[in-house]
């Protein structure tokens, strides 16, 4: 069997204390002792900065001088591990800001390869996110076509305000954009460095630009965030929602037509209020519209584990007058029966459906949203 396969990056530091005959055998009580001791203050502050993949800081060795750690920070294979100059900041940022408890480092000594604090490189970014409301065409695959440049100038531009107001304003130019197709939507690949002492926070600057997706002029999916590979944890809730009273049209096909976009809209804005007083709820994402009469498939997000598919039915179902409200018609029954649920998850939805039956398809029940709230829903999230 292939063993797993880790990414690596090197750090080295001294640490004030003398260097005993003990500390070069690997399975002597004061090498055991002073290794997990580094390895338990190290780990925090390296998983803070860059949690996705990381497994940990390993002591590989100690040598003379005081003592020297020779040690290395461990990431999966796939992760996006930290460069050498993020791994000798996060440890002089840990110094200067008195963090670490237990360990005396000679900070003039970490280094990872031939970097040290006197030769730090910018952070390098790559950032990357799904564009909902744009169509994907061939333009976009030419960066010399006047579609490819205006898209590039536009989404280079909010990324680095973004950054240079919320993070660090020494961003550096040549940032690059990349473009690709995502079930027809625009999956954007940016490539931005920003020099600063400042460490690659990359849950901060994934945040950063999530709480600013409402600035740009585009309709960002927020759950498609990454920041060197650094991503929103969500669970996606796909669900085929059926309205009676549209009438399907081929505009409707297309996601750039004003027909999609304002049944889009009409939708979202129900489903968000429907949920907006979950914590943990994070986006409704309509991927497209089919025939019959207008089913649209429909993505529920809400921040990983906080919820589960048959209480987001549920929830739907006790809100349906919220549609109606909004002149759509939906269609609860078809939503239960083409759910694919298991286990306790189809109990739930056989309850609902018992519910439905009991009053005939329309039920007030304890967690539906208030009638006064739905009747102008005048504005989307």
């Amino acid at each position: 069997m292939a063993q797993p396969t880790f990414l690596v990056t090197p750090l080295v530091f001294s640490v004030m204390k003398n260097f005993t005959p003990e500390l070069a055998v690997n399975n002597s009580p004061e090498f055991k002792r002073l290794k997990m001791n580094i390895e338990n203050e190290l780990n925090e502050p390296y998983r803070r900065i860059a949690p996705n993949g990381f497994q940990g800081y390993v002591v590989n060795q100690f040598r003379n001088g005081s003592v020297v750690v020779d040690g290395s920070l461990i990431y999966k294979a796939g992760a996006v591990r930290l460069s050498s100059s993020e791994a000798v900041k996060v440890l002089v940022n840990e110094l200067q800001n008195d963090m670490l408890e237990s360990l005396l480092i000679n900070r003039a000594s970490i280094r990872s390869g031939n970097i040290t604090e006197n030769n730090l490189q910018p952070i390098d970014l790559k950032i990357s996110f799904i564009i909902a409301n744009r169509t994907f065409t061939e333009g976009l695959t030419k960066n010399t076509s006047d579609e490819f440049l205006s898209l590039k100038t536009s989404v280079i531009s909010w990324l680095e305000s973004v950054l240079k107001s919320g993070f660090d304003p020494n961003v550096l130019p040549g940032s690059t954009v990349m473009f690709s197709n995502d079930s027809t939507k625009v999956q954007v690949l940016a490539r931005i460095q920003i020099n600063t002492t400042r460490a690659e926070d990359r849950p901060f600057l994934r945040d950063l630009i999530f709480n600013n997706v409402s600035n740009s002029e585009y309709r960002i999916i927020k759950s498609s965030i990454q920041v060197n590979g650094e991503d929103i944890k969500a669970d996606k809730f796909q669900l085929q929602l059926r309205f009676t009273n549209p009438i399907f049209e081929p505009a409707l096909s297309n996601r750039s037509s004003p027909q999609f976009e304002k049944l889009r809209r009409s939708i979202a804005m129900v489903m968000k209020i429907i949920f907006e007083g979950e914590s943990n709820f994070t986006e409704i994402i309509i991927d497209e519209f089919r025939t019959g009469s207008v089913v649209a498939d429909t993505g529920v997000v809400f921040r990983n584990g906080a919820t589960n598919r048959s209480s987001v039915i549920q929830k739907i179902v006790a809100n349906e007058a919220a549609f109606r409200n909004a002149n759509l018609t939906l269609d609860i029954n078809s939503l239960i029966s083409t759910s694919v649920v298991n286990g306790a998850e189809n109990k739930n939805n056989q309850n609902i459906g018992k519910m439905l039956k009991h009053c005939g398809g329309v039920c007030n029940m304890p967690f539906a949203v208030k009638e006064s709230h739905v009747l102008n829903p005048t504005k989307e999230n």
